[in-house]
């Protein structure tokens, strides 16, 4: 005799449809923010690290999904296996924070790599200077250090670019 777990709830074929969409949408917004020169948004750089190489290789993309909160640790741990210093840093939220700014910053090995503050109501902030060095094997993190006090925003994906 086969026994069975829980039943899911069915999603329906248009719940389905929008959450599609939804993750193409926000693929293409990535798209068009990395592909366009690189511009300051708010201030100084933020997220974590990618592929190895030389600059102008490679980027790492770090997401945290959900609704914000303060974090010292958001993401995933990285370390990258040689020496990169970051072209540019694209931040983008969800759902934009409301009653503040959110801001994040990043560290590998307990120096600030960078930092970006995206003001109330935006989703989008990108960062083409100012940016430190990553130093080879050590560990990156990407903390957000401040939120919206009526919402704090959600979904934060962090590309870093080199």
């Amino acid at each position: 005799m086969r026994t069975t777990g829980p039943k899911l709830p069915a999603i329906a074929a248009t719940d389905l449809q929008t959450v599609v969409a939804a993750v193409n949408d926000r693929l293409r917004r990535i798209e068009t923010l990395t592909t366009a020169p690189a511009a300051a948004a708010t201030s100084g750089g933020a997220s974590a690290a990618a592929a190895a190489g030389t600059s102008g290789t490679g980027q790492l993309i770090l997401y945290k999904p959900g609704i914000l909160g303060i974090q010292s640790s958001a993401t995933p741990l990285v370390s990258l296996p040689a020496d990169q210093t970051p072209t540019a840093l694209v931040v983008m939220l969800g759902r934009a924070p409301v009653g503040g700014p959110l801001t994040v910053a990043v560290t590998a090995g307990g120096s600030a790599v960078g930092g970006v503050t995206l003001p109330e109501g935006a989703t989008t902030g990108t960062v083409g200077a100012g940016l430190s060095k990553i130093p080879a094997n050590s560990i990156v993190v990407v903390a957000i250090t401040e939120v919206g006090l009526t919402f704090p925003g959600a979904d934060l994906t962090v590309m870093v670019r080199f």
